[in-house]
């Protein structure tokens, strides 16, 4: 793991499975640089209504809003729009599976 002098990081667990054909599974950590505003095709950690947090892809911009995707196995997760007060917190920089002993 490679950590840049400067940038600023911070963990968070992923729960559930709308990012699993992405590689991010259940339980993983996810390593995420903070404040990062990200591009298209980025994995980003969001906060939604100023208190749930989410990981999705960051999608092409829809009417001037980027859209957050899952990638999922899961049909139940659908794409969505973020609202005003919505904020990606920063991306994906690694995920780190949680030890199995």
């Amino acid at each position: 793991m490679k950590l840049s002098a400067g940038v600023k990081y911070f963990i968070v667990r992923a729960e559930g499975d709308s990012m699993n054909l992405a590689g991010i599974q259940d339980g993983n950590l996810l390593l995420c640089r903070f404040g990062e505003k990200g591009e298209t095709g980025d994995r980003v950690v969001a906060l939604l209504g100023g208190e749930n947090v989410t990981i999705k892809e960051y999608g092409p911009r829809k009417d001037g809003v980027r859209l957050l995707l899952p990638k999922s196995t899961n049909k139940r997760h659908t794409p969505i729009t973020p609202g005003e007060g919505d904020s990606v917190q920063g991306i994906v920089q690694e995920i780190v599976e949680p030890n199995s002993e």
